[in-house]
């Protein structure tokens, strides 16, 4: 029996580990990391944490609190030691560390291990890895994540054997978590809930000796507070993360019809384990006077109303519920068989719902970076022409990119860090389609970025764009586009500072083109640019296409569309058949 009970705990144990693999084996696409490694460089690079906005052009020098720059700090040294695949070994670290300790804490609630308990694991710790998945993961509350876990493991180490060390284990990890980020609030909160348990259990008891017997338990709760107070009690860092909260509480929750969909599995699993442990702690009701059970039910709310903290409920709550849960599962007194067919089968279907998770989130299995929405040409293209300036994108994150890869050559117009540093009325203003012109004409935007630029709503910019005399495109690809606030073109693009225009800079620059694209030629009828003059123009325009954007699929259709076409004039078949050589 205990061989089995072994051979079931490892399989349980594999199971879990290939669904947290599956789950954190996406490429790393464009989000909030990108600036935060950023503010890691600049520290390194200074000396220094910024307490200024050094990456922007349209806030340069205003306050900003960085209250996540040691998160910001390891990511810059993973990504520079291993690239993209760094980022998403720290992943594997991060989330496989908290899954870890969680497995520690179950084992540490239960006492023993049985068919039921096992059946249980598989049952619910998946659905964490689900629950995770609700925020990309290459950002720095995935370190809340693996702190949430230990400080749950450590507090109920230092209540059950009281001992200086862990005591001073406890202290050093709220002193770095104050530092990666936020979330370090409720881990103070959940710390001081479960070394109170036992003190305030048996004063409710009537038992006098309640301070003696626990009195290393509640210093340490103590100190835990004023420690993090001590290191986090500025005004501005107060301000800055209440903005935070404010801007995301439940706008960021969707409409039922859209939230019960295959688009939100994360959150549609929060709320499954929100009914799941609602439904067992009504069951098990004595449960409720510990203050941790309690503190895990505050959470659960905190989540419905802001969904960032439902991965942390998820983290906390996952040993209670698999505990309460295991009797039901042993009742079933499933036979051997039985019981690995059902670890399997929930398996498998774990996998699937991870499967449509990554294809409704546009999350690429594989290793590297994902070049949607990481316009990696334009960086190679703006090096290669040493091309600098003010930089703006169609896309918020891409910015993070652009600033990551560019700066301190090119500033950026915006990125993640809203509102904290960027108000939310000027992030309207930048998501506003029709505030494109306005922007342009009132701050110094050299360059355009255009990711995705093939999809129906880059065009509508580029069409805005193209409307201007002022910007002209520079280059093209299905990756990305580069328009530049052309020289000589007025005074629209002098910069506040009043030196000019940072366009005149830049007499290496490849000469501009009008974009020649599929929707105007099949609105036009491809048979226009054939004839006559239109044919001479459409010739250069392709021939500039081809070179600044020789893997252009784009391109090479409307070169295989041209050649195929019937009434070509000899001199026309040839001058087409000379070019992508």
């Amino acid at each position: 029996m205990q061989q089995e009970n072994k051979k079931l705990l490892s399989l349980a144990f594999a199971l879990i580990g290939m669904i947290l693999l599956t789950s954190i084996r996406y490429r790393v696409y464009c989000d909030d990391h990108w600036w935060h490694m950023l503010t890691g460089r600049f520290i390194l690079e200074n000396g220094a944490i910024p307490t200024i906005d050094p990456f922007s052009f349209t806030h340069a020098g205003s306050p900003w609190v960085n209250w996540e720059w040691l998160a910001g700090l390891v990511m810059y040294a993973v990504y520079s030691l291993l690239g993209p695949s760094g980022l998403q070994l720290l992943r594997l670290v991060l989330v496989g560390g908290t899954l870890i300790l969680i497995w520690k804490n179950i084992t540490r609630l239960a006492h023993s291990e049985g068919y039921g308990l096992l059946l249980s694991r598989v049952f619910v710790m998946p659905l964490v890895i689900l629950v995770l998945a609700c925020l990309n993961l290459d950002r720095p509350h995935s370190f809340g994540y693996l702190f949430t876990a230990l400080a749950v493991m450590l507090s109920y180490s230092l209540a059950k054997r009281p001992a200086v060390y862990k005591s001073l284990s406890l202290l050093a990890l709220v002193a770095v978590w104050t530092q990666m980020h936020p979330s370090w609030m409720l881990g103070v909160l959940l710390i001081i809930a479960i070394l109170c348990e036992a003190p305030l259990a048996q004063l409710f008891s009537g038992d006098k000796t309640w301070l003696k017997n626990n009195r290393l338990a509640l210093i340490s709760a103590l100190l835990q507070l004023v420690l993090a107070l001590a290191l986090k009690a500025s005004g501005g860092y107060s301000h800055s993360v209440n903005s935070i909260f404010q801007a995301s509480r439940l706008f960021e929750w969707q409409s039922l019809p859209e939230l019960f969909s295959l688009a939100n599995i994360p959150l549609v699993a929060f709320v499954f384990m929100s009914m799941l442990w609602l439904a067992l702690a009504a069951i098990n009701r004595h449960s409720l006077k510990s203050p941790f059970v309690l503190f895990q039910f505050a959470a659960m709310i905190l989540g419905f109303v802001y969904f960032r903290f439902t991965p942390y409920f998820a983290i906390m709550a996952c040993p209670q519920i698999v505990v309460w849960l295991a009797p039901h599962f042993t009742k079933l007194n499933l036979s051997r068989r039985t019981l690995y067919l059902a670890m399997l089968f929930l398996a498998v279907g774990y996998f699937l719902l991870v499967k449509l998770e990554f294809d409704y989130n546009y999350k690429s299995l594989g290793w590297g970076l994902k070049l949607r929405h990481n316009p990696q040409p334009v960086v190679e293209f703006m090096r290669g022409h040493e091309l600098s300036g003010n930089l703006m994108s169609n896309w918020l994150p891409t910015h993070g990119y652009l600033a990551y890869q560019l700066w301190p050559d090119s500033r950026v117009f915006i990125d993640g860090r809203i509102p904290q540093l960027f108000s939310l009325d000027f992030l309207e203003l930048y998501s506003n389609e029709k505030n494109l012109h306005k922007i342009l004409d009132k701050y110094p935007v050299d360059f355009y970025v255009m990711v995705t630029p093939t999809e129906a709503v880059s065009i509508n910019k580029a069409l805005l764009l193209q409307d201007r005399d002022d910007f002209a495109l520079l280059y093209f690809s299905e990756n990305s586009a580069l328009w530049m606030r052309d020289r000589g073109k007025g005074n629209k693009d002098k910069d506040e500072a009043g030196t000019g225009t940072q366009a005149d800079k830049h007499k290496s620059a490849p000469p501009s083109f009008k974009l020649i694209d599929p929707w105007r030629i099949s609105k036009e009828s491809f048979i226009k640019w054939m004839q006559g003059e239109n044919f001479e123009r459409f010739a250069k325009e392709l021939e500039l296409l081809l070179r600044l954007a020789p893997e252009s699929k784009m391109a090479a259709t409307l070169l295989k569309t041209a050649r195929n076409y019937p009434k070509l004039s000899e001199e026309q078949k040839s001058r087409l058949a000379g070019m992508g050589e």
